[in-house]
């Protein structure tokens, strides 16, 4: 008796187990034909910058919008959106405060030296 109740436990697990992987299978599947478009764009985009900011390297004249956009990828990729002192300013001071060395190279950089 207790066999047979455990007989059909499993078989009411296994069902189930097998409903949800045919409906994640199914879902994978649609979403990966929608999405293929967009990442084969992406992909494409990645590779067209990969080839502009390795440019310098060959030595090879530029116009101007080339140099325009390599500025500002490499200022991007560089984690430069953002002057240092200014970051520095708004969140490290607010929460350690600042120390007479921090204010001393403050006054250095605003001084020019």
């Amino acid at each position: 008796m207790k066999n047979e109740e455990d007989f059909i436990q499993m078989q009411d697990v296994l069902e189930s187990t097998t409903d949800i992987l045919l409906t994640q299978f199914v879902l994978s599947f649609i979403l990966n034909l929608l999405l293929k478009g967009v990442m084969s764009q992406l992909w494409s985009i990645f590779n067209t910058l990969q080839i502009i900011l390795a440019l310098p390297l060959l030595a090879v004249l530029m116009p101007s919008n080339i140099l325009i956009v390599e500025k500002t990828v490499n200022g991007i990729i560089n984690f430069k959106p953002i002057d240092p002192n200014v970051l520095y300013n708004s969140i490290i001071t607010p929460v350690f405060g600042s120390s007479e060395t921090d204010e001393a190279n403050i006054e250095g950089d605003e001084s020019g030296e």
